[in-house]
């Protein structure tokens, strides 16, 4: 007897894949514009080294480091929200209904986040970059959870009729 898998769990998996892409994505983006506003890009060289081929962009713009992590966090956060309403959270809903509930929840999980890893932090002080991995995986949990049912929410548009 094959498999039958239902349409709403295929469209959560799919949700679920892309989240993990965006996530990567994001991670990159906000790494590569901080390292470019503050020492420079590391990773040139030792492709570079590797090819055999001369580096033209190295050197950083000399930014402090609150600065360009406050220029590069609001770069992907922009980003993200592009990302969740066309790419990865698809939603009949207009992009200004769905925008303030994105950034209550990028900053209620963002708290959460914090919350997390300063009790853990609190309990495990030599951990640090494990205890930064749980805080950010509680905190992508909330926000997958509430992206897909109230954020991006499937279905009609509010006000639209159930039979079209």
């Amino acid at each position: 007897m094959p498999l039958m898998i239902q349409p709403r769990m295929l469209r959560l998996a799919r949700r679920a894949a892309l989240f993990l892409v965006g996530g990567v994505l994001s991670y990159s983006i906000n790494v590569s514009i901080f390292d470019l506003l503050t020492s420079g890009l590391h990773w040139p060289k030792a492709v570079a080294a590797w090819l055999g081929v001369p580096v033209y962009l190295t050197g950083g713009a000399g930014w402090s480091p609150p600065g360009a992590y406050a220029v590069s966090l609001s770069v992907v956060t922009l980003l993200g929200f592009l990302w969740s309403y066309h790419i990865n959270f698809p939603t009949p809903q207009a992009w200004h209904r769905c925008a303030p509930k994105y950034v209550t929840t990028v900053v209620a999980c963002a708290a959460a986040n914090f919350a997390v890893v300063q009790a853990l932090l609190a309990l495990f002080p030599d951990r640090e970059r494990i205890v930064i991995l749980v805080g950010m995986a509680a905190g992508a949990a909330g926000k997958f959870l509430l992206y897909n049912l109230w954020v991006f929410p499937e279905g009609r548009p509010a006000g639209e009729e159930a039979a079209a």
